[in-house]
């Protein structure tokens, strides 16, 4: 014959001696077989006797597994309304708390944007450009738009002049 495991819960000795009381009462009807005594009449007698209220059998048939979830109220917020603000009067005005008054900021220069460097020349773009000039008027007048700017030769030029000899060149050969 397996084990049997009891368990006891009472909050005061004279509980204690009830429900030992009230178990020996049941073995005893279990044993006898009186018919139609249960665990559940006993425990409610030994609660009688502690004064707690006896438990009532469940009257509705519980279903199987998790209850369903109910959905959940919609509760909506009406939105809330300030009501407008009126100007100050005059007098009130005049009673308030001076206010701090904030120094402007000093004018701030305007951003300089880098200058957009214009087409990039090479030599051979210069050196093109003076051959077309000496096709049309002549190596003095290549020699002379060089001259003017203070180069006697091409390879002393140095690349940031490039466009504006080229632009020389071109004015002078037309």
């Amino acid at each position: 014959m397996p084990g049997i495991i009891l368990t006891l819960n009472a909050e005061t000795p004279e509980e204690l001696r009830a429900l030992i009381g009230g178990l020996a009462d049941l073995v005893d009807a279990v044993e006898g077989d009186e018919g139609a005594v249960t665990a559940r009449t006993v425990l409610n007698d030994i609660k009688a006797e502690a004064g707690a209220q006896p438990t009532e059998p469940p009257t509705e048939k519980r279903g199987r597994g998790r209850p369903k979830k109910q959905p959940a109220p919609v509760v909506e917020e009406a939105p809330k309304v300030e009501p407008p603000l009126a100007p100050p009067t005059p007098e009130e005005l005049k009673d308030a708390a001076p206010v701090a008054t904030i120094a402007p900021l000093p004018p701030t220069e305007p951003a300089v944007s880098e200058p957009v460097p214009g087409p990039t020349f090479t030599i051979d773009d210069v050196r093109n450009e003076l051959k077309v000039l000496v096709n049309a008027k002549g190596g003095d007048a290549a020699r002379a738009v060089l001259r003017e700017q203070g180069y006697e030769k091409l390879s002393d030029l140095p690349p940031q002049m490039y466009g504006e000899i080229i632009a020389k060149a071109k004015a002078a050969a037309q």
